[in-house]
């Protein structure tokens, strides 16, 4: 049902509300969400419903057409998401039919949400479970960004969704909700003192052989993934195919033959893109596959 304007006293959590409304700093709570969309700098394409407003986020919405383009991108500061898609684009999907978005092509699709925030606020986007339990990988793009998931301090325009169907090609009627997008005012993010002094006190990085080392702290403590193994033959990417069966096959795989020594592609077709894609989620740990990077004795 659309979203009803309820009092500051109420929101939707009437018990709660006196002490969430209005934080200073800090991700904000479904009352505030509430007051953003009351004032105008949260609008619809067709009105917001209320169960779209989570305790601490906001469902999206993808519009009725789906772009479909040639590889992901980031429109960067100089660039709206619409001039790169009226490059890159192959073709349009009509969302209000019976379509289907094919696995591993890449979709890019306006939103019917928008946001006109104030200087002092920004926002951070994820996939919703449900989403990521599809095998459907998505995240947010915005006019002029150079990040995704960011809805940088001050933004005011359109949210696009990135969305590339993983195992299975789906379909996707206007109005589904993939993505959430949290609001922050101000900036909570711990500084570089605070997380210093705390690995002081308690360790927060440890060594392979499980001692704990200093941690590397500049601009917050960053978190990597470094793929190593003595011979250069030993690590390789696997295929789309392989990765979705989750089997060993004998096919070629898609991007590259070797990880190590040489540098991994990255062509602008969809395939390529795609299989790249595989190996991000797999590092990130967002699919069950453990077999999708594979050493001789089948270590991952």
């Amino acid at each position: 049902m659309p979203l009803e304007t309820r009092t500051s006293e109420q929101g939707l959590f009437g018990e709660l509300a006196a002490s969430a409304r209005g934080v200073k700093a800090g991700v904000l709570p479904s009352q505030d969400i509430q007051d953003l969309i009351s004032t105008g700098k949260i609008v619809g394409r067709s009105p917001i419903l209320e169960e779209q407003i989570q305790p601490a986020s906001l469902d999206l919405r993808v519009g009725d057409m789906a772009h479909r383009v040639q590889a992901s991108f980031l429109p960067g500061q100089h660039a709206t998401v619409e001039q790169w898609i009226s490059e890159l684009r192959m073709s349009r999907v009509d969302l209000t039919s019976a379509t289907v978005l094919e696995k591993g092509c890449v979709y890019i699709v306006p939103l019917l949400e928008e946001v006109h925030l104030p200087d002092n606020m920004s926002g951070k986007a994820n996939p919703k479970s449900t989403t990521g339990r599809l095998d459907v990988f998505t995240r947010l793009i915005t006019d002029y960004g150079v990040e995704f998931e960011h809805v940088p301090p001050g933004y005011k325009g359109k949210l696009y969704a990135e969305i590339v169907p993983g195992t299975f090609s789906i379909r996707l009627p206007a109005g589904t909700r993939l993505n959430q997008l949290r609001f922050f005012r101000g900036n909570p993010l711990a500084s570089d003192t605070l997380i210093t002094e705390l690995d002081g006190r308690e360790a927060l990085v440890y060594s392979r052989e499980d001692s704990p080392v200093k941690a590397q702290v500049d601009r917050g403590l960053r978190i990597s993934v470094n793929l190593h193994s003595v011979a250069p033959s030993e690590i390789r990417l696997q295929s789309q195919e392989e990765c979705a069966s989750d089997r060993p096959q004998q096919s070629e795989p898609l991007l590259a033959r070797r990880v190590l020594g040489s540098e991994v592609p990255r062509r602008r077709q969809g395939t390529d893109i795609g299989s790249w894609r595989f190996l991000h989620s797999c590092i990130q740990g967002t699919d069950s596959s453990a077999s999708r990077l594979r050493g001789r004795d089948g270590s991952v």
